[in-house]
């Protein structure tokens, strides 16, 4: 949802099928801005990028605002779900439900922890 109305774009172009849902996003120039500004404190020629104060302190809000102990960003979906597996000690095997129409990015982790997809 964008934080301003008036930045929605307005098109009428058909598209390319009837039922295609519409995707995308949309940002204003002070959500750009900030995510320009948390690259520019996070990366380092050295390490790469790298948690720094303002994605710990969106962390420490984001856990404070789901009532949890904990919050951790990542830089996409994949590497969550990742990490989501890993914590699971998913086994050699185990059974992964998975969606058929999808992005494959979303079945590469289960795959890559040795699970079988369903």
């Amino acid at each position: 949802m964008p934080t301003d109305a008036t930045t929605v774009p307005r098109s009428r172009a058909p598209r390319r099928w009837p039922d295609e849902p519409a995707q995308g996003g949309w940002y204003t120039d002070a959500e750009t801005a900030a995510v320009q500004k948390v690259l520019a404190e996070s990366r380092s020629w050295r390490t790469g990028w790298r948690n720094k104060d303002l994605v710990a302190a969106f962390e420490e809000a984001f856990a404070q605002a789901a009532r949890a102990r904990h919050a951790i960003a990542f830089n996409g979906g994949g590497t969550a779900l990742e990490m989501v597996l890993m914590c699971l000690e998913l086994q050699t095997g185990d059974q992964v439900i998975a969606c058929a129409l999808n992005f494959v990015g979303t079945h590469l982790p289960g795959l890559h922890q040795g699970g079988e997809l369903v």
